[in-house]
């Protein structure tokens, strides 16, 4: 069983998720390289060698496979280990992993002369940036690749005029920035649902988190409630049978509390359970956790904190409650506390919960403000400690 963390992440790891895609889009570019590499080398054995294409070996496999692999792959490869920098801006290495795409594109276009297939490729950097849900990025990323295409076409002109009719390239040239502008205009459209899916979500996220948080409380103190200690219980006790994980827990009950009530009004006891409720809440950590029952009975459930230094924890809130509750609420209060550990011999939850319980009665029993530890612990702790109580002396006495 997996408990619910006590604060949800609201922005649920959005800076790891957008970095994740950007090492994503480095891994698509390696094997784009290697995509083209094993491309190029079926064109030679399948069209060029038995067609025999005016091609020298040499030629074709320096030109077009062996160095645009090798400076491709460095590339990538670069800009792979520039993006793992931990303390590079998130911003960087999407613009770095976009514009790798913009010069491998760019490379391929000059190399390979094929104006309109490689020109109208330009798009494929667009679309990609729509992950990143940023229009800013997305525009810049148009505007540099609209340039790209227009210097690439003027480059390639003087060598594919021979295989083309003239000034076809420009009817090419003009197609492809039609492409590449209706792509980023169904870019922006993507972006824009985007983003109104995001925030749908995080509404979503955020109603989800107050609703789990209502269901997991008490209303009146915001402590934990009767339903989430159960479950809490249950889940500590599980895993302290696989990891032997220390699990203590603390019952209290406010001593008289019914005398209050009916002394001081409703109101008043409200206050003590409020003011109460305070000091538990304080004592709260990452492993230790604030119940109410209901009424005028709480708990603590502490990992990986053994009995005594509960129990030191317990004194020193049953110190504070009779040197200052009288001050604040302008009537003295006290508790009863029982404290027991988790021990194998008690096999489930409600044993757990019972030997806590016994402890708490018999606080209650021996004359109230004060604390007892089960009997459980007091047999492993040893005779001098039978009993405890915030004012004991070095032989274990009142």
């Amino acid at each position: 069983m997996t408990l619910v963390d006590k604060k949800l992440p609201k922005d649920m790891n959005f800076f790891k998720r957008q970095e994740h895609l950007c090492h994503l889009t480095i891994l698509a570019g390696y094997f784009c390289v290697l995509i083209n590499f094993v491309a190029l080398v079926s064109v030679w054995v399948g069209i060029i060698v038995p067609l025999q294409v005016d091609y020298t070996p040499y030629y074709y496999w320096t030109h077009y496979i062996i160095f645009p692999s090798l400076l491709l792959a460095s590339v990538v490869g670069l800009v792979d280990i520039f993006i793992r920098k931990e303390n590079l801006p998130l911003v960087v290495k999407q613009y770095s992993v976009l514009l790798l795409l913009v010069f491998c594109l760019a490379f391929m276009t000059i190399v390979h002369k094929i104006a309109l297939v490689l020109l109208a490729s330009f798009v494929i950097p667009i679309f990609i940036s729509t992950v990143f849900s940023q229009p800013k990025m997305t525009r810049n990323i148009f505007l540099i690749s609209f340039g790209a295409i227009i210097i690439c076409t003027l480059i390639i002109i003087p060598d594919i005029s021979e295989r083309i009719p003239p000034g076809f390239i420009y009817v090419e040239l003009v197609s492809s920035l039609g492409i590449l502008s209706s792509a980023y205009v169904f870019s922006r459209i993507l972006i824009k649902y985007s983003l109104e899916y995001h925030t749908m979500l995080k509404v979503s996220f955020d109603m989800q988190s107050k609703m789990h948080t209502m269901i997991q409380s008490d209303l009146f103190t915001g402590l934990y409630n009767r339903s989430t200690f159960d479950e809490f219980l249950s889940a500590f006790i599980n895993d302290s049978f696989l990891t032997k994980e220390t699990v203590t827990l603390a019952t209290f009950d406010l001593d008289n509390f019914k005398a209050v009530n009916d002394s001081y009004g409703h109101a008043k006891g409200d206050q003590v359970l409020l003011y109460f409720s305070r000091l538990l809440k304080d004592k709260e950590k990452p492993n230790v956790f604030a119940f109410r029952f209901g009424g005028d009975e709480f708990a603590l459930i502490c990992k990986h904190l053994d009995t005594q230094t509960v129990y030191d924890m317990c004194a020193r809130l049953l110190d504070e409650v009779n040197q200052n509750a009288s001050t604040i609420l302008g009537v003295p209060i006290s508790f009863s506390c029982g404290i027991a550990s988790f021990q194998p011999s008690l096999k489930d939850a409600s044993s757990f919960f019972n030997a806590a319980d016994k402890a708490l009665y018999t606080a209650k029993q021996g004359g109230k403000n004060q604390i007892v530890i089960a009997d459980n612990d007091l047999r492993s702790k040893g005779k001098d400690q039978e009993s405890a109580s915030p004012n004991m002396d070095q032989d274990g006495n009142k």
